[in-house]
């Protein structure tokens, strides 16, 4: 498995004639205008430098810390977009180049048999909101279409669900967000074993015309059972708990078909277009936060990430 190396940091104590003294803890903050990759980090005596967030983060991605708007606090990161080249000629789509957030400690997925995984159940919440602005002076879409999904521990994978925030360029276009279904349905592909990765590109709209100028909330939860091709997705959006959608865009199947089954424990986040596209603005993101535990105890979390991108966060 691919390990992530964080730059080294020595703190040093400050000293009296009566012996060492602790230094307090130092300030981690997000730096207005830099990659998400970068923290700064400000110890008690004023010596500052810079460190790894845990945020993966490949050249060409545009991106960065802003002040612009926020859902929360005064920050929050905008993603405009970048290719990342999963064929050799420059497609757009997942991959080691896109960005992921920080991974956890543990991995989950399924535990029976041969399958590895710690934790059965995989919990992600953020908002977003739209760089675009809808105005009456502008009323068309800008085209935006991006990927919010589980990450595989290495960094290099949208590893199990597919969820698409999409902004139709069109006059008046809806703000949607879209989940692909495994074709003709799930259960076929168990059968059939022969689905391939696309889903069929079938899409299944979970939120359709969403206010195309506020921010909103969006919660998925993965669900893996003892089973093949049982493994379950649930989605609620702006809060609506009493209509979660169970998306059918489960793990790929081909993964399954070629025995190739990814656990997933961080975020990846997929522009599906370059970042240097003019029309398209991209996104905001603020408040993500996910966890790890088993749906046998879930009151217990197993590990944590949150984040909301302030100027002090430690």
């Amino acid at each position: 498995e691919e390990t992530t190396e964080e730059e080294a940091t020595t703190v040093m104590a400050a000293t009296t004639t009566e012996g060492p003294t602790a230094q307090p803890p130092p300030d981690i903050s997000w730096v207005l205008g830099e990659s998400v990759s970068t923290k700064n980090i400000t110890y008690a005596d004023g010596i500052s430098g810079n460190i790894d967030s845990g945020w993966k983060v490949g050249p060409g991605m545009v991106e960065e810390i802003s002040d612009r708007v926020a859902h929360t606090g005064r920050q929050s990161w905008y993603y405009k977009g970048g290719r990342n080249s999963v064929d050799g000629h420059g497609t757009p789509g997942p991959g080691d180049r896109t960005p992921f957030s920080p991974r956890l400690s543990l991995k989950v997925g399924r535990s029976d048999g041969d399958y590895t995984g710690e934790a059965d159940s995989f919990y992600v919440s953020f908002w977003f909101k739209m760089a675009h602005l809808y105005s009456d002076a502008d009323r068309f879409g800008d085209g935006t279409r991006m990927m919010v999904v589980a990450g595989d521990p290495n960094g290099t994978s949208a590893s199990s669900n597919y969820l698409e925030i999409y902004y139709d360029s069109r006059y008046r276009g809806k703000l949607q967000l879209r989940t692909k279904e495994s074709y003709p349905s799930y259960s076929a592909c168990a059968q059939s074993g022969n689905c391939g990765d696309d889903f069929g590109g079938i899409y299944n709209t979970i939120a359709d015309d969403l206010d195309r100028t506020s921010w909103h909330h969006v919660e998925m939860t993965l669900r893996a059972r003892p089973q093949d091709y049982s493994d379950e997705w649930f989605y609620v959006i702006d809060g609506d708990a009493a209509n979660p959608s169970q998306g059918g865009a489960f793990y790929k199947t081909q993964q399954y078909d070629e025995r190739r089954y990814l656990y997933v424990n961080r975020v990846s986040f997929v522009g599906l277009y370059a970042g240097s596209d003019p029309r398209k603005q991209g996104i905001y993101f603020d408040d993500i936060y996910y966890k790890a535990y088993d749906s046998s105890n879930p009151s217990v979390v197993l590990d944590e990430y949150t984040t909301s991108f302030e100027s002090v966060e430690n």
